[in-house]
């Protein structure tokens, strides 16, 4: 994933352009003095694979042009991306989880017997905090594996504008609603 502003490659193909400009000139100042007997064949085709070489870093650059970007946004977080490198995008495809900054993602481990009633969108909340507030969640994400040591199922879950009353790491008690989905 790219994370570029339109500025950025403007100034990029820009350079590269004038440098292939600049190459080309010195590739026909180089010819001239070798006809002239001035300059030896060898710095002459050292020229021209600079003139190519500049060639082939202007047309990168306006190959990049015409790529597509994901650009992050500057109030969230890329949570998950669910492309491989290279992948192309099928319309209407999930391609990034994107939470707010002040959302925060838990991981929860849940015991394997009670998993029948865990699916996406369950309502969670977590038991009061010490500032005294309950913060509402849904999970996002169950793992189908079972850890054997443990007995248990990894499950996700996002509380929305969390961030601003609990913190990463910190240990929270968690309930899960059987009957209640997030809307």
């Amino acid at each position: 994933m790219a994370v570029l502003k339109r500025d950025q490659n403007v100034w990029t193909i820009a350079k590269a352009k004038l440098d292939y400009q600049w190459a080309v000139e010195q590739l026909a100042q180089a010819k001239q003095l070798h006809q002239q007997g001035g300059l030896a064949a060898q710095a002459v085709a050292a020229q021209q694979l600079k003139q190519k070489q500049a060639h082939i870093t202007w047309q990168e650059a306006l190959h990049l042009e015409h790529q597509r970007w994901i650009i992050a946004p500057d109030g969230g977080l890329v949570a998950q991306l669910s492309l491989e490198t290279e992948t192309p995008v099928i319309k209407g495809q999930s391609a990034l989880l994107l939470i707010q900054a002040d959302d925060l993602k838990a991981q929860l481990f849940i015991p394997a017997d009670q998993m029948h009633q865990i699916h996406p969108k369950v309502f969670v909340e977590t038991h009061r905090l010490a500032n005294g507030r309950k913060l509402p969640g849904y999970i996002t994400r169950i793992s189908p594996f079972v850890d054997p040591a443990s007995g248990t199922c990894q499950v996700e879950a996002l509380f929305p504008g969390a961030g601003i009353h609990a913190r990463p790491g910190q240990v929270v008690q968690i309930r899960i609603e059987e009957n209640r989905e997030e809307e």
